[in-house]
Order: C-alpha cells, then sequence, then structure tokens
C-alpha cells in the first residue's frame, strides 16, 4: 500500500512538472485576413511556424529598419465584424483588451524607440487590431488539466480541433508603414489560443490566456525588430 502511494505521488508530481514546463499559449491552426488588411490581402504569405513566424506574413523586399529612430504606435482598435456584431458586454470587454495590449507593445517597443504622437521621418507607425477574442472557463478548463482521464480526453479534443476545450483564444492583425512617406513595411494576421498549462497564475482569469497571447506578440514584435536591425543577440519570445 505504502509503495503504491509513493508510486501515485511520483507520477502526480511528474504531471504537475509536465504540465508546468508547456507553454501557455500556442499558434493557431489558421486564421484568415479580415477587412483591416483588406488593401494587403494579396500581399500575405503564410508564415513558417518553425521559425516562430505569425499566421500571415507581409515584409517588404530587403527591409532595413537601421534608420528608424521612433515609433508612432496608434491606439488599438476593435475591428467589428458587421455580420457578428459585438454586444455591448463584448465590446466593453474587447476594449478593455485594446487598451491593455496598446500597453504591452508601448512597454515594449520603448526598451529601443523613442514612442511619439506625430508622423514624421525615421518613424514606423504601426496599427493593430483585435479581431476576435474568447475567454476561458476557468473553472472547466482547470478541471480539464488536472484530472486524468479529463486532461487525456482534452488532450484527444486538442489534437482534433486544434485548441483545448475550454481554454481562451485572441487573433489580432497589424500593419506599419513609414509615417513620411506611407509605404507598407510590414503586416500580418496570426491567432493564438491556451494550452493545458496549469502553473500559470494569468489562467486563473478568464481573460488570461489573451493576455498570455498579447505578451508574446510583444516580445514577438520587438525580436523581428531586433533582426530586421541586423542586432545581435536577439532574444526569441517565448509562448
Amino acid at each position: 500500500m505504502k509503495s503504491s502511494k509513493i508510486v501515485m505521488m511520483t507520477v502526480m508530481i511528474a504531471a504537475v512538472a509536465m504540465l508546468s514546463a508547456c507553454a501557455a499559449t500556442k499558434q493557431a491552426r489558421s486564421v484568415e485576413a479580415s477587412g483591416f488588411l483588406n488593401e494587403y490581402r494579396s500581399e500575405l504569405r503564410p508564415g513558417d511556424k518553425s521559425k516562430d513566424e505569425v499566421s500571415l506574413r507581409y515584409l517588404k523586399p530587403n527591409l532595413d529598419l537601421k534608420h528608424y529612430k521612433k515609433i508612432l504606435l496608434a491606439p488599438v482598435t476593435v475591428w467589428d465584424n458587421p455580420a457578428h456584431p459585438l454586444t455591448a458586454e463584448q465590446r466593453n470587454d474587447y476594449l478593455m483588451l485594446a487598451d491593455s495590449f496598446h500597453e504591452v507593445l508601448s512597454e515594449k517597443f520603448s526598451k529601443d524607440y523613442e514612442m511619439v504622437d506625430q508622423f514624421g521621418p525615421n518613424t514606423i507607425r504601426m496599427q493593430v487590431a483585435i479581431i476576435h477574442g474568447e475567454k476561458s472557463s476557468v473553472g472547466l478548463a482547470f478541471i480539464s488539466k488536472v484530472i486524468p482521464q479529463a486532461r487525456a480526453l482534452n488532450t484527444l479534443w486538442s489534437f482534433a480541433t486544434g485548441k483545448p476545450a475550454f481554454t481562451g483564444e485572441v487573433n489580432v492583425e497589424f500593419k506599419a508603414t513609414d509615417a513620411d512617406t506611407g509605404e507598407l513595411l510590414f503586416a500580418g494576421a496570426d491567432k493564438r489560443v491556451g494550452t493545458l498549462k496549469l502553473l500559470d497564475k494569468s489562467t486563473m482569469s478568464s481573460w488570461g490566456d489573451v493576455q498570455n497571447a498579447f505578451t508574446y506578440w510583444g516580445d514577438l514584435a520587438t525580436y523581428r525588430f531586433c533582426q530586421q536591425r541586423g542586432d545581435a543577440n536577439c532574444e526569441k519570445p517565448k509562448a
């Protein structure tokens, strides 16, 4: 009896370690561009997931960001789908998320660039939109991660659908132009979903998976900017 308890405890510890080690969010299997990127839709190409690229992307050939010293970050917007209009409650939630994402991006970009509010030379104009977001069902998501049988079923569900049950999701789009000439520098669309990670306090919030995605995208953006400047020791984002 004693040995069986030790075995069970060992299995539980191993399971918790595995859950805590996995990424908090992951890239969704696919995403479609919305009207936000409509004028650039024909320029978008599938990204390479093995290189941490967003699902759909455009990058100006031979882009060099060395001479850009400033970023004009427009307020993050909410892109409403006329076919599925948001309710008042959803719109309030989305506006809260937009403010949060703007804060994340401002904090990340300000480490390398002067943040400005006027058009001008040597400035990148960044526009970002939240296209869709969903809360996680905190209680059900927690149960599906902790109880072995439920976790096994959720693993199968995730394999079939690309997303664990009860987790949150969000997709965003972005475009960056030269703030002086209006030339498109890069653009893209991406979607991320929650995972079966357990030991992450942010997932105790219904919007935790979405907030984790925002942090990832902020880190990814600074990583890409670092690469395009040709800097050394660019730090890859952690999901």
